[in-house]
């Protein structure tokens, strides 16, 4: 019985998961900035409970993070980039960790000079 409800509640945040980040990606693709930033928040509270050595809270952490990149709100996502490159070194491949950490430096450049690198696809 405890095995069915642990296999339940799983299945049941995989899917919260899944629908809370593909609506913080539209939601900001259509330009609604709050729902976006909430929804993308809330993936990652999700990705939370899979705990520290799952992908999807790298993508989560990554998701919300290019979020505040894209929105001017660099100084939020810098500790979320952060954390996604520690946990991401362990769940990534190598060509993904490095993806993420050319993300890290774009970040870092973009603080300095306020000019956002056109080539990183942030969300």
């Amino acid at each position: 019985m405890l095995l069915d409800l642990t296999y339940r509640y799983s299945t049941n945040c995989r899917l919260s998961w899944d629908v809370l980040r593909n609506q913080g990606k539209h939601a900001y693709q259509k330009g609604q900035s709050a729902e976006a930033e909430f929804s993308l928040q809330k993936a990652l509270g999700a990705a939370e409970e899979f705990g520290e050595k799952d992908m999807r809270l790298v993508m989560s952490l990554a998701d919300l993070a290019g979020y505040y990149v894209l929105t001017g709100q660099y100084v939020l996502a810098e500790p979320l980039l952060g954390r996604a490159l520690i946990i991401g070194e362990a769940v990534l491949s190598r060509a993904d960790w490095r993806a993420l950490k050319r993300k890290k430096e774009a970040l870092k450049v973009v603080m300095q000079t306020g000019r956002l690198p056109s080539l990183i696809k942030w969300l």
